[in-house]
């Protein structure tokens, strides 16, 4: 078990109710109380969310995420992922419900050093746009001053290039971000979000349109960056087998909380059919993987 929170034992003995006709699986008490006894970073209550069109994205969702975990986020198209990390972040205002990172309310939060965000889309720009990886991972620093002494700038310097290494692209600080691989940008973005030093790393569908060589071994960085550099992470993802392997928690949405707990949990036949349906794959399908 790699989450610590709850054994792969216990998960036959979740309790299973329904909402709305969609299963839901609720951990016991005893469960939620080993669960609470690590210190909470995010605390999401009751939280609900619609467009202007009356469509539901989100229905009582209420959560905690604590400090060291490595929360895998997945869900269908339209379940509300997105949605979910724009409000935890502040991106998106609450209609109802509340968010509380690091203890304080997301509206008064300030402390934004503390969290690297990787968005869903990245660099956009031509081969050629002038700015080299160095000067796009300087970027996700925030200077205290306008024009920062020599010594602030040294420590960022030293900085930029600790992250390039642990991102394993310090080869690449004078490329322009234009001319690199899909997945040497995606570390490039992930060093920026690094810069600051952050205690949560939050990820919007990093790996999309890369190759499953380089996804690979993008989650073998994720990982070392949980274990080895004590960094929280909250990933959304479509890979339900990367998300069981590597994650230590998983939450399931379907616009409210189909599941919540151990990663080892998205190997259950009805936790993957309470989140994507009776007729979705599940790992036990294919005896290779």
């Amino acid at each position: 078990n790699r989450s610590g929170n709850v054994s792969v034992s216990r998960l036959k003995r979740m309790r299973w109710s329904f909402m709305d006709g969609v299963p839901v699986v609720r951990l016991s008490h005893h469960d939620i109380s080993s669960m609470d006894a690590a210190k909470p970073i995010i605390v999401a209550s009751k939280l609900s969310f619609r467009y202007r069109e009356g469509q539901v994205i989100l229905r009582d969702v209420s959560l905690a995420i604590n400090a060291g975990d490595y929360v895998g986020i997945i869900g269908p198209n339209g379940s509300g992922k997105s949605t979910f990390l724009k409000l935890l972040l502040g991106l998106l205002p609450l209609q109802q419900g509340s968010v509380q990172l690091f203890g304080q309310p997301v509206a008064s939060f300030r402390d934004w050093l503390k969290i690297g965000y990787v968005p869903q889309v990245g660099f956009q720009g031509e081969q050629n746009f002038p700015a080299t990886v160095a000067e796009v991972i300087t970027a996700g620093s925030l200077s205290k001053s306008f024009f920062p002494r020599r010594e602030e700038r040294q420590r960022l310097q030293k900085r930029i290039h600790t992250v390039a290494d642990i991102v394993g692209i310090s080869h690449l600080l004078q490329r322009r971000i234009g001319e690199l691989s899909g997945g040497e940008e995606q570390r490039a973005f992930i060093a920026q979000a690094l810069v600051s030093d952050p205690e949560l790393l939050v990820l919007d569908e990093p790996t999309a349109g890369v190759d499953l060589a380089t996804e690979a071994s993008f989650y073998a960085l994720l990982r070392d960056l949980n274990e080895q550099h004590g960094k929280t992470i909250l990933l959304v993802s479509h890979d339900l087998e990367a998300l069981a392997h590597n994650a230590k928690t998983a939450l399931c949405l379907n616009k409210t909380i189909v599941y919540y707990g151990p990663a080892e949990g998205l190997h259950e036949r009805r936790v993957v059919e309470a989140a994507f349906g009776s007729r979705a794959w599940h790992p036990s399908e294919n005896p290779t993987i």
